[in-house]
């Protein structure tokens, strides 16, 4: 591909003398001709130009009025511009090149001096574009590895909180449809969309302290016992330590790998998230739940919403000690304990996001538990529920 020089001078004479002295050179770079700054402005957008050699003086926009505009555009101003001037003004050179000019010719120009100022110019534009290729490559491929991690966070998150509903869970994708539901009322809270998928990530995580129940106690088919219950109630504290206190240095940390201060490896603002959201989930608003007996906003807004997200799950899903509940008949539960069990206006942001619930109800239970993790990137329901990190 040859290289494109663009000559701008408002005497067409001065130009084709350009041509003649280049071509009986033997050079073979393409030429570009504009008599005017604003004829060279349009070409300079819609083509490819490799360098630039422009007049100063001319009419309505100069040489270095060109300069100054190409100079401002991130897609024009790595384009050499070479400033050509009959005037002998004192600091008219520095003045040029304090703009972005990368050289400054005198009339009447010589052919050997012309050609050599242009092959430098060619080869500080080939160093720029290599550099700006190689840029390009180095952010794609951040891109991508930014992606993959993402990834591999969502997997590891999504079946972490598997693990603790498969050992009390038989409805299939309980943690997902709790999830969901509360990136749902997050949205109609008017959260941004990215605090509503860090939600949506947080919120699957809400039981991981079951983990840590013994099965006899989480199993059981009957009724819980004081102790049993007393028992129970502790999977909030457990889910707790597991997200939010701090564990050893990994020694992949230590090693140098990774330089993070302990501040940093546990500032995450999704584990901060999901660490509340496991303590506080059973709160009530009316100070009447476990395990602090938190009462109104002193409850984590966040723990609020999942909340009233497991509570209509649990409702519609079919346990040991019950068959699904009718939707009539769980909304009808959950509006009676708006202001005591709920806060209100979640409630009334659980009541507005209900037509997308129930549709991704439907769409949740459609998969099994190895198809779940699919069906979270590839879902589509209502603001396309995506996970992201």
């Amino acid at each position: 591909m040859n290289n494109r020089i663009l000559f701008v001078d408002d005497e067409l004479s001065v130009l084709n003398a350009y041509v003649r002295i280049l071509r009986h050179r033997g050079c073979r770079w393409d030429f570009v001709l504009a008599e005017s700054g604003a004829d060279a402005l349009e070409r300079i957008r819609s083509e490819r130009i490799d360098v630039v050699i422009s007049d100063v003086d001319m009419p309505g926009m100069t040489g270095l009025d060109l300069l100054s505009k190409l100079q401002l555009d991130p897609a024009t101003q790595d384009i050499p511009f070479i400033i050509v001037t009959g005037r002998g003004e004192t600091g008219l050179k520095t003045r040029a090149l304090d703009m972005g000019a990368v050289d400054l010719l005198l009339k009447p120009v010589d052919s050997n001096e012309l050609l050599a100022r242009l092959n430098n110019a060619l080869r500080l534009k080939a160093c720029a574009d290599e550099l700006k290729a190689q840029k390009e490559s180095l952010d794609l491929q951040v891109q991508q590895r930014t992606h993959e991690l993402a990834d591999s966070r969502l997997e590891i998150i999504w079946r972490l909180a598997k693990a603790a509903e498969c050992r009390d869970d038989d409805t299939g994708n309980h943690v997902l449809r709790v999830g969901t539901y509360s990136r749902l009322v997050a949205e109609a809270m008017g959260w941004a969309p990215s605090e509503c998928e860090t939600l949506l990530l947080a919120a699957t995580l809400h039981d991981i302290g079951k983990i840590g129940i013994p099965d006899a106690v989480l199993r059981k088919p009957g009724k819980l016992n004081g102790d049993e219950w007393h028992i129970m109630q502790q999977h909030c504290e457990i889910g707790w330590s597991i997200l939010a206190e701090q564990g050893p240095s990994p020694m992949c940390l230590d090693s140098g790998i990774y330089d993070w201060s302990p501040a940093e490896r546990h500032s995450n603002p999704l584990l901060r998230m999901a660490a509340d959201i496991a303590m506080s989930h059973h709160e009530r608003w009316d100070g009447m739940g476990y395990p602090h007996g938190l009462a109104a906003d002193r409850i984590p807004l966040t723990a609020r919403i999942v909340a009233i997200a497991d509570v209509y799950d649990a409702l519609r899903s079919d346990r040991p000690y019950k068959s699904p509940y009718t939707e009539e008949h769980a909304l009808q539960i959950i509006k009676r304990a708006g202001g005591q069990h709920f806060d209100p206006d979640v409630l009334l942001a659980f009541l507005a996001a209900y037509d997308d619930i129930r549709q991704a109800e439907s769409e949740y239970r459609q998969y099994d538990a190895s198809e779940a993790v699919i069906a979270v990137s590839a879902s589509n329901v209502s603001s396309r529920l995506h996970f992201t990190i």
